[in-house]
């Protein structure tokens, strides 16, 4: 069996164990699935509310994209998501151009396993290496970034600015609409899953743009990061450990990395998101990414664990979010 039908092997038997641990046996006729004409409209659905392109750029990309999807080399498997392929392929594009190696790039793929995080694997027999990011990463970061760009009061003058006047700002926090979708947001990535949240557009172009940039800058930085494990060759000096996930993953051992690498990953991460913004167009907002995601995790650990009597941030694999936070600035 070739390498890459390995992979998949290894890939499908890791998504069939979280689905089955999200919805039972019968999974199959839980979960929804799109075919490639509702992908297709994904993708015109997004290219429609892009203000930043004509016309012409939008038919250009949209021929472009459904393209990709195609031709894709990625391990594009049933019980996965167009719509988070589509979003992990193209980041990790990006990443490639940014930071080109010849180190190996291992295969990538989504699971829902309902906690916003990632995972890696590697076989010790093959070189085969797998990093699979929790699809509903993607619609976290989503709601969490139109959730604070509809919160900055913005000014009505040509340039895009922003009011800093405390006042302004607190009835833009305050703010009934603002509230709601928030604690929508917050209360489905904690007790239940992303995916429940109400999907929404927002009303005003600058404040969907504002909250593009944060979500390039976040998703930019999250795989930036996992891509640091491999830049960093994380995978051969990782503590490994075997996981009982399925008999068709039985030689797959899962990574455990240290706070060290941790940082490492981080600071890779933050290369990738000054790389995408070399002009500094788009600063201050453009490196902010980071900071949302290490204060909601910062915030969710506290709704976690305010009922167990657990006050640590940090484990054993991972630093505080906050102390993560600090270094990356």
């Amino acid at each position: 069996m070739k390498e890459q039908e390995n992979a998949i092997e290894y890939l499908i038997g890791i998504q069939r164990h979280y689905l089955i641990k999200r919805y039972g046996f019968d999974f199959e006729n839980k979960i929804k699935k799109k075919n490639i004409d509702e992908f297709y409209d994904f993708i015109e659905q997004g290219l429609n509310n892009k203000i930043d392109l004509t016309q012409d750029e939008k038919y250009e990309l949209e021929a472009k994209l459904k393209g990709l999807l195609l031709e894709t080399k990625f391990l594009n498997t049933k019980y996965e998501s167009p719509e988070e392929w589509f979003i992990l392929s193209s980041l990790i594009d990006k990443i490639k151009k940014i930071f080109p190696t010849d180190t190996k790039f291992p295969y990538f793929g989504t699971i829902l396993s309902g906690d916003i995080n990632a995972e890696a694997y590697s076989n010790k027999d093959t070189s085969i290496k797998l990093i699979l990011l929790e699809g509903e990463l993607f619609t976290c970061a989503n709601l969490l970034c139109k959730v604070i760009a509809q919160s900055i009061p913005l000014t009505d003058n040509d340039s895009f600015s922003f009011s800093v006047c405390k006042i302004k700002l607190d009835e833009r926090i305050k703010n009934e609409k603002t509230t709601e979708k928030f604690n929508d947001f917050f209360y489905n990535s904690t007790n239940n899953y992303p995916g429940k949240s109400e999907q929404y557009f927002l009303e005003k172009d600058s404040i969907e743009h504002l909250s593009s940039i944060f979500l390039d800058s976040l998703e930019c930085f999250v795989v930036g990061h996992e891509y640091g494990h491999i830049y960093f060759n994380h995978f051969d000096s990782a503590i490994l450990k075997k996981e009982s996930l399925s008999d068709t993953n039985e030689d797959l051992l899962k990574i455990y990395t240290n706070w060290e690498q941790e940082f490492q990953a981080d600071n890779l991460g933050a290369q990738v998101i000054i790389a995408l913004d070399e002009s500094g167009q788009k600063f201050p907002f453009s490196v902010l990414g980071p900071d949302l995601l290490f204060n909601f995790f910062h915030y969710k650990n506290i709704f976690e664990k305010k009922n167990i009597g657990d006050k640590r941030q940090d484990s054993d694999t991972h630093p505080a979010p906050l102390e993560r936070k600090k270094i990356v600035r």
